[in-house]
């Protein structure tokens, strides 16, 4: 429980340094490796491209302030990055961040006869994302999404 205490509050924190950037924290997890505390922290644009400069300017800061604030007890290690281009697709922001790029997807179950579309990311729903395929375009429910993922160009 003191874990998930603590990954929320880092969360917080880093929220306030990297949204007022213009950028979105992506995902941020924790876990121990020997007697160290690994917090990674992975960031993007909206229209992805971070940098590795950006990432290294964020590590400093959000380091800083995790240290003036002495949140974390122990020792650790923070590492901030870009989620990478072929990262997996899950959430409503990360097909945001598809927008016009072409995007892979496999379904739980067959969709017009099919278990497995390509398509250009045309529109993001609360609930589906649009894509443009060679037949036309597709609506796909996000909990009908086994995996998906941009196709690196």
């Amino acid at each position: 429980m003191r874990n998930e205490i603590l990954r929320a509050e880092i969360e917080k924190l880093a929220i306030t340094v990297v949204e007022p950037q213009g950028l979105d924290l992506v995902e941020l997890t924790c876990w121990y490796a020997g007697r160290n505390l690994m917090v990674r922290i992975l960031v993007d644009k909206l229209g992805g491209g971070i940098t590795v400069g950006e990432c290294a300017q964020l590590n400093r800061q959000i380091c800083m302030m995790l240290d003036e604030k002495d949140l974390i007890q122990e020792r650790y290690v923070l590492e901030v990055s870009s989620p990478g281009i072929d990262r997996p697709l899950k959430t409503k922001k990360d097909f945001s961040r598809c927008l016009k790029s072409d995007v892979r997807f496999f379904l739980h179950e067959p969709l017009s006869g099919k278990l497995e579309f390509l398509g250009v990311v045309l529109n993001v729903k609360d609930e589906s994302v649009e894509i443009v395929t060679e037949n036309g375009v597709v609506e796909i429910a996000f909990a009908k999404i086994a995996k998906s993922k941009r196709l690196i160009q």
